[in-house]
């Protein structure tokens, strides 16, 4: 019995220290600074470099170079963070933050054309698990209001109504990406890898199984055992259970 995509979902998300669940936050999102943050510039790999350039031109102008040690990570700063990150900075509304490359637009049209032959595994390892705690991130940020922008009661206050605007327009594609995953999962996918158990007992299949994302490697060894389990009943029936011989010892 396979169950179904947000059944197993729930059961990830209730099990704090499960491994899967924690690497699954380890996806990078692309985001987007919306005030300055002190001492947090290394956090741009761009203005690293901007200021060793710096320091090295003043170096060969012989003059010091202490002065243009800036910490601070400007406003509207592109950068990428692992999701379990800038969770909480989301959540406040310190960051704007997008969709990794491969939950775009042009990536999930690509996966619903074709489905049964992407190689979800090149994407993402854990392709659903991460998407859906993007869904649930984002989600979140929805619902909790941009406390941090300044002058917070100004209702026409132009950066509170740009972040509003851009969270507003990131859900409507979350929902088209739960739609995507859902039906990837639950579609072609699941049907091919149902196959594959029931009819390939004792064959090689590293060659399908290295396309599959993590939740679905998982599913296909639980069907593989299972069909391994009914071909033995088949053949060998119902036996006479024996007595262990070294119970009691």
């Amino acid at each position: 019995c396979y169950p179904p995509f947000y059944a197993r979902f729930r059961i990830k998300m209730t099990s704090y220290y499960d491994i899967d669940d924690i690497l699954a936050e380890e996806e990078i999102i692309p985001c987007v600074t919306l005030f300055d943050f002190a001492h947090l510039s290394n956090l741009d790999p761009d203005h690293q470099c901007s200021y060793n350039a710096k320091k090295r031109r003043i170096d060969n102008e012989t003059e010091s170079s202490s002065s243009l040690r800036d910490t601070t990570l400007p406003e509207h700063t592109q950068i990428k963070m692992p999701l379990w990150a800038i969770d909480q900075w989301a959540t406040l509304g310190f960051v704007s933050i997008g969709l990794p490359k491969h939950y775009r637009r042009s990536s999930r049209e690509r996966i619903e054309s074709e489905p049964a032959t992407v190689d979800l595994r090149s994407k993402s390892e854990r392709y659903f698990l991460s998407g859906m705690k993007i869904i649930d991130l984002v989600g979140r940020c929805s619902r909790a209001p941009a406390a941090s922008l300044p002058n917070r009661r100004n209702a026409r206050n132009p950066r509170r109504n740009a972040h509003a605007n851009s969270i507003s327009l990131l859900s409507r594609k979350c929902t088209k990406l739960r739609r995507m995953l859902q039906s990837t999962y639950s579609g072609e996918r699941l049907r091919q890898t149902m196959d594959w158990t029931m009819n390939s007992i004792n064959d090689d299949v590293s060659e399908y199984t290295k396309n599959l994302s993590l939740l679905e490697r998982k599913l296909f060894d639980l069907g593989a055992v299972s069909s391994k389990d009914h071909y033995s009943w088949k053949l060998y029936g119902s036996k006479r259970i024996h007595v262990n011989p070294f119970r009691g010892m």
